[in-house]
């Protein structure tokens, strides 16, 4: 997969278009790209449309890291809720 990536943003690719490129499906090639970002490789997918990328310009990278941060946040709040609703249920059982 790494193979069809380009470097910069210029070169971004749709995760569709990678994908066809690999042959594999959609969902092999998130997984895909997941398991580059978790191997190291800094691919970047700024949310405009444009698709993935490797970045070389601190920007995208800090654009990214921003990304990842907002989404994590967003989990941690649902895991709240979650857990608070674990917590009432159990209180209904006891």
């Amino acid at each position: 997969m790494l193979q069809y990536l380009k470097t910069g943003r210029e070169n971004a690719i749709p995760r569709s278009e990678l994908a066809k490129m690999a042959g594999v499906s959609d969902r092999m090639m998130r997984q895909s790209i997941e398991d580059l970002r978790n191997a190291g490789y800094p691919i970047c997918n700024l949310q405009d449309g444009k698709g993935y990328f490797l970045a070389d310009d601190p920007q995208d990278l800090k654009a990214q890291m921003a990304i990842n941060k907002s989404r994590a946040m967003s989990i941690l709040v649902q895991q709240k809720h979650l857990k608070r609703k674990l917590k009432d249920i159990d209180k209904e059982e006891s």
